[in-house]
């Protein structure tokens, strides 16, 4: 294996664990609003490189994918601390699961082999989508 197989090797093995540590966050908790603002921050220290399937990323894309991710942690919180910020929790889901879809689809057309990031994105997706289908049809805010 040459040199550059072995980096993409460990820089895999690293997101690997960062996905393993985001679940592990998201199942100790009752929602996902621990694991998606690890996320938010895991981003200002790892470059859209860090992961092979989003590379095609421009950095300014990213970063600003860290703001909103941010911003739709809060939109997860607030509604706890202040139930007239109740609309903002299905908001946020439909952001990041658009964002999850987003990285999923960008998977699929890289062509990468390893096809764990993109299951933990789908999982995101489907967590959110239910939290937004249950505010917004089910039970109206």
């Amino acid at each position: 294996m040459n040199k550059n197989g072995i980096d993409r090797t460990i820089s895999q093995i690293k997101y690997i664990k960062e996905v393993n540590y985001e679940y592990s966050l998201m199942g100790s908790s009752d929602s996902a609003r621990p694991a998606y603002y690890h996320g938010a921050i895991w981003k200002f220290s790892n470059s859209e490189q860090s992961v092979p399937s989003l590379s095609a990323l421009p950095h300014g894309v990213w970063q600003s994918l860290i703001v909103i991710e941010l911003i739709c942690s809060l939109g997860l919180i607030l509604p706890a601390l202040n139930k007239q910020l109740a609309i903002l929790a299905p908001i946020a889901a439909v952001c990041i699961a658009a964002e999850m879809l987003l990285f999923s689809g960008m998977h699929l057309f890289s062509g990468e082999t390893n096809n764990a990031p993109m299951f933990y994105w789908l999982v995101i997706a489907v967590v959110c989508v239910f939290l937004a289908v249950g505010r917004f049809v089910l039970k109206p805010l």
